[in-house]
């Protein structure tokens, strides 16, 4: 699995051990995928640091708010597996 800051909504995934000669599947973010849907409509459109900057202040102050972290470990991993088997 990798990602690049320059291509923001984009998350590379491999499996394998051939490193160099494994093929690479490219995962685009969607509407369905946390927030991003309130930025953009459709699924591969680019979004800009300022939206994620967004993002992350509206969860830090619900999580000041609420008095509980904002985020959901389990739902990451389960999202990294489901994408993963692809």
């Amino acid at each position: 699995m990798f990602w690049d800051f320059r291509r923001l909504n984009e998350l590379g995934v491999s499996r394998g051990t051939g490193y160099q000669d494994q093929p690479v599947s490219t995962v685009y973010v969607g509407p369905g995928d946390g927030e991003f849907g309130a930025f953009q409509p459709g699924a591969a459109n680019a979004m800009g640091y300022d939206d994620l900057k967004v993002i992350e202040a509206y969860r830090f102050l619900r999580s000041v708010a609420e008095g509980s972290p904002a985020g959901h470990p389990s739902r990451t991993r389960c999202t990294a597996r489901r994408h993963w088997t692809r």
